[in-house]
């Protein structure tokens, strides 16, 4: 692996962000999926995820895309001609705040869903960081509507203007974990936090569930109650398991200690994990072109993940015993990352539709004449790609001249739930 590139500037949510991270420790490797076959199979079968009351509907034919992308949110009808309607505009929010990231909606039934949040300095405070509570109606793309129900800090990325927030997962009860970035070198200080529902007011009871992450980002919930997390760099790079009783309330917080995982385990993970707790290594970082994880969903039959790694342009299926699957996407053989994106971009934000599909946000990297690596102007896309007979087609362009989308969420009208950003 070659030295680091330098990343340039750009708007802070970004890049001081995970992916600035995510560019910082592995674009140097950009070009090691070379020997990549293609895409194959994935790890859910599509006759597995339609329920039996429906069994005469596509699953997932209803569904919805949302799309973090430059400080504002997106949505997209997720079968063609993909019906597209802003539901949220950069800016409009009264203290400042972008939404960024992961989207994730309550499993509660009740339209509101959590996205990422970066607030920007007012009355001498330093940028903070959390996520906002928002609210959908309407019945279709076109007629929805999104009110930004409020705001909560993370204390972790609060207290320091150089880290932000990324990642959401749900319980099925209601509980929520999201990660902090922390440090994009050096010392890992990501976090990994749970937060108590109700969530109706500016400020939420949380846990801090893991400490240590080195540049956490996309969460899954697995359907035995585990959440897994995409850590970006060393230490500790791939994708981590935490399971075991995760607390039910603040004042049931375990303490920190050191996790309980094997002893290789340990020398490269997270430094404390809540008591009770157990973190395992479930995909190490740097086998089939998985260089750099960033984002991870829970498949549509929830016996497997799908896993990002945005400067390598790959996205990988396991089981949930880590067990590698396939390769879902990989740029063509010897295509390097260059002054114009790679013809199936750089996978960064990933869900799942229930009909198996994978979509997934390309900030379209490109790498410039004095080694950087960011994104392109107006180079980034949506893309979709479908599963026939179980194999994976080749990516769909949903919409692309986009500026560096980074995170996404599916909503489902019909159960008024949340596709990846809910166990599965």
């Amino acid at each position: 692996m070659s030295g680091s590139p330098r990343v340039r500037g750009a708007r802070t949510w970004v890049l001081t962000g995970v992916l600035g991270a995510v560019l910082l420790a592995a674009a140097g490797c950009s070009g090691s999926t070379s020997g990549t076959t293609a895409p194959t199979t994935v790890p859910s079968s599509p006759s597995t995820t339609t329920p039996a009351s429906t069994s005469t509907t596509q699953p997932g034919k209803d569904a919805v895309v949302f799309v973090s992308v430059g400080g504002n949110i997106d949505v997209y009808s997720s079968q063609p001609p993909f019906d597209r309607q802003r539901v949220v505009a950069a800016g409009t929010a009264p203290d400042g705040s972008e939404p960024h990231g992961q989207i994730c909606f309550l499993p509660d039934g009740s339209r509101r869903f959590v996205v990422a949040e970066t607030r920007s300095t007012q009355a001498g405070r330093p940028n903070r960081a959390g996520f906002g509570l928002y609210q959908l109606t309407g019945d279709d793309v076109g007629t929805y509507r999104v009110a930004r129900l409020g705001g909560v800090d993370d204390p972790a990325a609060s207290n320091d203007g150089g880290t932000t927030t990324y990642g959401c997962a749900f319980l099925p009860d209601g509980r929520l974990f999201t990660t902090v970035v922390g440090s994009t070198a050096g010392t890992p200080t990501g976090q990994l936090t749970e937060w108590f529902p109700p969530f109706t007011a500016a400020r939420a009871t949380h846990c801090t569930i893991a400490t240590g992450l080195a540049t956490p980002g996309g969460l899954a919930a697995d359907r035995s109650g585990g959440i897994e997390v995409a850590v970006s760099r060393a230490p500790g790079a791939g994708v981590w398991r935490y399971s075991g009783s995760f607390p039910t309330s603040a004042s049931a917080c375990g303490a920190l200690t050191p996790p309980t995982t094997t002893p290789a385990d340990r020398a490269t993970g997270p430094a404390t994990v809540s008591s009770g707790l157990t973190a395992t290594l479930l995909v190490a970082a740097g086998g089939h072109g998985l260089g750099a994880p960033a984002a991870v969903a829970a498949s549509a039959d929830g016996k497997g993940i799908v896993v990002t790694s945005p400067p390598d342009g790959v996205i990988d299926a396991f089981d949930l015993q880590g067990k590698f699957v396939s390769t879902l996407l990989a740029p063509k053989a010897g295509e390097q990352l260059g002054a114009t994106p790679r013809a199936s971009g750089s996978p960064f934000g990933v869900a799942v539709n229930a009909d198996g599909a994978v979509f997934y946000a390309d900030p379209g990297l490109i790498r410039t004449a004095d080694g950087t690596v960011t994104p392109g102007l107006r180079v980034g896309s949506l893309r979709r790609i479908t599963v026939s007979n179980g194999t994976a087609a080749a990516p769909q362009v949903v919409n692309g001249r986009l500026p560096a989308p980074d995170g996404l969420g599916i909503f489902d009208p019909t159960s008024a739930s949340g596709g990846s950003a809910s166990v599965a």
